[in-house]
């Protein structure tokens, strides 16, 4: 039943847009009324009659036409095909239908495994829903040593990038860590650091070649994390 409405909805947005189009207006005579109804006329020639029609009239006269175009104009200009006509009813159903096909065969089986932490019940303050089992930002806490060195390790940072120079690896916190440059070829063309306990490093790419890079952060436990630089 939904699908069905949506496809009624759908259908009825159509339609109210072609009706702003009228294939009987004058600016219209210089085309057969067979190419019209068969689509065989290109949106720009459309375009071109409307506004030579109205370079020596007056568009703001009551019942002209003028704005009702221009609406459908502003429409469907982002459908216009490459070879330069509007799609047809066909095309359109069709797409529909393939839109249609692939809801129908988009899973809806949540896949994660994430696990209800609480809190469980809350209570509304006013007529706003203070919002519940909501996650917004995930920070690592420096002063708890608990804290997931996986989490730690993804979270480290570095500017600018794409660079022309220079670039600053930024951790959460002081950390024991090794910094490799590398190129597409896996060659390490960088180390820096030596495990030395730093939030901050500052890395030199001044003498490279623009191209793209990938920069790796090694722990002392033997975890690396690799992400893409690009040097301009």
């Amino acid at each position: 039943m939904k699908h069905f409405y949506l496809l009624c909805l759908t259908l009825c947005f159509t339609f109210l847009s072609f009706s702003q189009f009228n294939p009987g207006a004058p600016w219209m005579s210089q085309f057969s009324q067979q190419d019209i109804k068969s689509n065989k006329i290109k949106f720009q020639d459309i375009t071109d009659a409307f506004n030579s029609y109205w370079q020596t009239r007056d568009p703001m006269a009551k019942g002209s036409g003028y704005k009702p175009f221009k609406r459908w104009e502003n429409y469907w200009k982002s459908y216009v095909n490459q070879d330069g006509y509007l799609p047809s009813k066909a095309f359109l159903w069709q797409t529909l239908q393939d839109k249609n096909q692939m809801s129908s065969a988009r899973s809806t089986k949540a896949v994660s495994n994430w696990q209800l932490m609480g809190p469980f019940s809350h209570t509304n303050t006013g007529s706003w829903s203070s919002g519940q089992g909501r996650v917004n930002v995930l920070v690592v806490d420096p002063n708890n040593p608990n804290t997931s060195k996986d989490l730690e390790s993804n979270m480290f940072y570095f500017y600018p990038n794409p660079t022309g120079g220079d670039i600053t690896v930024k951790l959460p916190k002081p950390s024991d860590f090794n910094v490799f440059i590398s190129d597409v070829t896996g060659k390490v063309i960088i180390r820096a650091a030596d495990f030395s306990s730093t939030d901050q490093l500052v890395v030199p790419m001044k003498g490279l070649a623009a191209g793209l890079y990938f920069l790796s952060i090694e722990f002392l436990d033997g975890q690396k994390v690799t992400k893409k630089l690009i040097k301009k």
